[in-house]
């Protein structure tokens, strides 16, 4: 678990990648041994990794995102090691900020910025965050033998890096409460979609 002077433990990262293919090893299985869709997918495994890191979790939370793994149920979108990865770390900040004192428009600003620094570093590393893309399975899973065709092929394999890239990166708690500029005081956002215009309450 990380800990409460919010510092990079190397040890429990590597404890969270390991628990993370201990699941996907057994409750995925079955799908390894050639059926079609039956075993953990990729975003379950991910947030099962994540749970060893992040003190806040909500019962069932991987299961109930198993329609994102394989790029939104086998559809070839976002990767589901990278959407997991965004729900950890919506949770992660969201604990920090109970613990640091909750302000929703802060929360959301670092959730964001989280998760396009996460999304920028993962397409550094492997060139795409499309499932598609990273499996080399097009359009997607759903056409017939497409599954048994990526494991013959060990694309599989390949999803221990993505993990152990995910695991493995320093999460916002273990870096210091980023101050913002307009994190004292309420504040309004209006404007444009994303818009950064603010106004301040009297």
């Amino acid at each position: 678990m990380v800990s409460d002077t919010h510092q990079y433990d190397l040890e429990s990262h590597k404890r969270a990648v390991r628990i993370a293919m201990r699941y996907e090893r057994d409750d995925g299985d079955i799908a390894y041994r050639g059926a079609r869709f039956a075993g953990a997918t990729c975003s379950e495994v991910t947030l099962i990794g994540f749970q060893s890191l992040i003190p806040l979790r909500i019962e069932m939370l991987p299961i109930v995102t198993c329609g994102l793994g394989g790029g939104f149920a086998f559809q070839g979108e976002i990767c589901g090691v990278v959407t997991g990865t965004i729900m950890a770390l919506g949770l992660d900040i969201v604990n920090q900020a109970q613990e640091t004192g909750f302000n929703t428009v802060v929360v959301r600003y670092k959730i964001q910025k989280a998760t396009r620094e996460f999304c920028n570093e993962f397409k550094k590393e492997f060139g795409s965050i499309y499932c598609r893309d990273l499996t080399g399975m097009k359009p997607n899973f759903l056409r017939p033998g497409a599954l048994e065709e990526c494991i013959e092929k060990g694309c599989m394999d390949k999803f221990y890096d993505y993990y152990k890239f995910a695991l493995m990166r320093e999460l916002p708690s273990e870096k210091e409460w980023e101050v913002i500029p307009f994190q004292e005081g309420p504040i309004i956002w209006s404007g444009k979609r994303f818009g950064l215009y603010k106004e301040r309450l009297d």
